[in-house]
């Protein structure tokens, strides 16, 4: 199984994992995510930005990815559509997908669209040298 991190840059991309890490003694980084994940997940992909946590998420075990991560709807009221498309413009290779009909927690408003969403990038998107780690 492959999880993804709920944090990028040492900080929550939705709700309030940063701060839960933070009141559990966790630190609220990739690796500290990994850490979590690791008796359920064999896979971990982090966010590019993240790149130099790499070492210690396999040093747990797990195989790590490292692509652009961060996502968007258009109906979300916490991360605004603009503030989405702004970035997927910053970003070598990103791609801005909007999944309608869902808010802040794409992956359970809109599950099969979020997980199709996600098979078609790692399936079209090409694995740079530095970014697929063993």
């Amino acid at each position: 199984m492959v999880a993804v991190t709920p944090v990028v840059g040492g900080k929550a991309l939705q709700g309030s994992a940063g701060k839960m890490m933070r009141e559990l003694g966790r630190e609220p980084t990739a690796l500290g995510a990994a850490t979590e994940y690791r008796s359920l997940a064999d896979g971990f992909v982090i966010d590019r930005e993240d790149l130099a946590f790499a070492e210690g998420v396999r040093s747990l075990g797990m195989r790590v990815l490292a692509v652009h991560t961060v996502m968007r709807t258009p109906e979300d009221r916490v991360q605004r559509p603009e503030h989405g498309r702004r970035l997927a413009e910053l970003l070598p290779d990103a791609r801005l997908v909007e999944i309608q009909d869902s808010y802040t927690l794409v992956m359970r408003d809109q599950p099969r669209a979020f997980a199709h969403a996600i098979r078609e990038f790692v399936a079209q998107t090409p694995v740079a040298p530095s970014a697929e780690l063993r």
